[in-house]
């Protein structure tokens, strides 16, 4: 939901179609911040058969992106990889 993105409804609509509409089944996010953006992403790259990376500098929000990331749908968790990395 919005409340867990830092992108607006529209922002995340749009590269939900981007990512479908060029083919692209590798993305790289940098800044999950509570992952609500990243659930986006990867539901778009499950259509394109691909795989995310997520990376973020917060030591904070680890636990509550790992918790958000284990609440999904098992094919999301699967092409989702989260590293949390202080090298951002």
């Amino acid at each position: 939901d919005e409340s867990s993105s830092l992108l607006s409804g529209d922002s995340r609509a749009f590269l939900y179609t981007l990512i479908i509409k060029l083919g692209l089944n590798k993305v790289l996010e940098i800044g999950t911040y509570f992952g609500g953006g990243t659930k986006n992403l990867a539901n778009a790259v499950l259509k394109n058969n691909g795989n995310l990376i997520t990376l973020d500098p917060s030591k904070d929000r680890k636990k509550i992106i790992e918790k958000e990331i284990s609440s999904w749908d098992d094919e999301l968790k699967k092409l989702t990889f989260f590293f949390p990395s202080n090298i951002i």
